[in-house]
C-alpha cells in the first residue's frame, strides 16, 4: 500500500469514528479537521471506499 494510499485510509477511519462519537459534527468541520480541501472532497473518498456518503454513513448509524 502507498504512503497516500495508508493516509487516505487512516483519515478515512477518523472520519467514521468521529461520526459514531459525534452526530452533531458538520461535515465541512470533519472534512476541515481532517484535512480535506472541502466537504465534497471528503464525501467523494467516503463514498469511493466504503460505498456510502458520511451523511448516509450517519443516518445508517441513527437507524441502529
Amino acid at each position: 500500500m502507498s504512503p497516500a494510499a495508508m493516509i487516505r485510509r487512516r483519515r478515512l477511519q477518523e472520519a467514521a469514528e468521529r461520526l459514531r462519537q459525534e452526530p452533531g459534527l458538520s461535515l465541512a468541520a470533519l472534512a476541515a479537521d481532517l484535512g480535506y480541501a472541502d466537504q465534497a472532497h471528503l464525501t467523494n473518498d467516503f463514498r469511493h471506499v466504503l460505498n456510502v456518503t458520511p451523511s448516509g454513513y450517519r443516518r445508517d448509524l441513527d437507524a441502529d
